[in-house]
């Protein structure tokens, strides 16, 4: 499928607010069996725009149509297709739209996030065949509580182009009437010696020896619905001489290596991650890297997360599916081990608190 470069297909243009102003209308969709996920979207004035009198709550997981917009008097040509659909378990939201997306077809050209003021926006750029030619589609979607809720705009490569700005105009301006915070599944607190952490309630954890006669360890998994499943190995001990982050490392390396040799698997070399929004926020962050290896059941991703503070180190396993094998597995353990990091307590400080 041959197309524009992507930065000439989903452009980011300043917007104008006086001529918004004069070129959409801005509308408001109250959805009364879930005021969460009420909406507001600017409309080009040149569509109209429709929605169910009577919505339906949708089962868990099954997309609800919230309205649409198109040209008069079908609703036909580009249009903007506002949906909400509750989330099962914690995964990164541009993640399950990359998944969904694929599955459904379309080709991913673009995938990022956007701080908002209510959260983080996030953006996809896509396309795929449709009746001999090119249809693109550019989505916006916003988290409220465990709903996510996306506006889709969509055209025709031969329509794209002139439609591109306003098209935009509109998902820039979609947002929650009412935007709720909060995780999708309960977080359930684990504590120990000099380690605290968080975990979706999906996933059981377990103690399990430790080497350290002051640290801890954890051996956690998700206890439902799985493909082919994901481990997330948590250890903690008191700092000590030779005991630092990079000796550690180069341990649980060799330890893996080891490991996976003897189970008739291989693992590649390991490369450092780059996580900034963690580096920046996560007090004591060592850092993150990640090999891929074969086993017999498929590609898997095994990834290493360390952080010191106060005089204690955690040491962080994941071993998963890879990206694109059993992705929903690879979408919560990835999801689960930011969250053990983000919501970590760590050292003898944690203890009194």
């Amino acid at each position: 499928m041959s197309h524009p470069r992507t930065d000439a297909l989903f452009r980011h243009p300043e917007l104008d607010a006086q001529q918004l102003v004069r070129t959409h209308e801005l509308r408001r969709v109250e959805v009364a069996h879930d005021p969460a996920v009420s909406f507001g979207l600017p409309v080009p004035r040149a569509m109209g725009l429709a929605h169910p009198q009577v919505q339906q709550p949708r089962r868990r997981g099954q997309p609800e149509v919230l309205a649409v917009a198109g040209l008069p008097p079908d609703l036909s040509g580009p249009r903007l297709l506002v949906s909400a659909q509750t989330l099962v378990y914690e995964v990164d939201p541009l993640e399950w739209l990359r998944w969904l997306f694929t599955n459904a077809g379309w080709t991913i050209a673009l995938a990022r996030s956007h701080p908002g003021p209510d959260g983080p926006r996030y953006e996809v750029g896509a396309m795929r065949e449709h009746d001999g030619g090119v249809l693109v589609r550019r989505t916006m979607a916003v988290r409220g509580g465990p709903r996510l809720v996306r506006c889709d705009a969509e055209a025709t490569m031969a329509q794209w182009p002139a439609w591109h700005d306003a098209l935009w105009a509109s998902l820039q301006g979609f947002d929650l009437g009412a935007p709720q915070r909060g995780s999708v599944e309960a977080l359930v607190a684990w504590d120990g010696p000099l380690l605290s952490f968080g975990l979706p309630g999906s996933w059981d954890c377990q103690g399990v020896p430790s080497d350290d006669t002051e640290g801890a360890a954890w051996a956690a998994m998700p206890d439902r619905d799985v493909q082919r499943g994901a481990t997330l190995a948590i250890q903690v001990q008191a700092l000590a001489p030779g005991q630092g982050a990079v000796a550690r490392r180069r341990r649980m390396f060799e330890e893996l290596r080891r490991e996976t040799a003897a189970a008739g698997g291989s693992l590649s070399g390991f490369l450092e991650a780059s996580r900034p929004e963690l580096k920046a926020h996560v007090p004591g962050w060592v850092g993150q890297w990640q090999a891929l290896g074969q086993c017999s059941a498929g590609d898997v991703v095994v990834v290493v997360v360390q952080r010191e503070e106060h005089g204690a180190a955690m040491d962080v396993v994941l071993t998963a599916p890879a990206a694109g094998t059993d992705h929903i597995d690879w979408m919560r353990a990835t999801r689960a081990l930011d969250i053990v990091i983000a919501t970590s307590s760590l050292g003898r400080e944690q203890e009194v608190a």
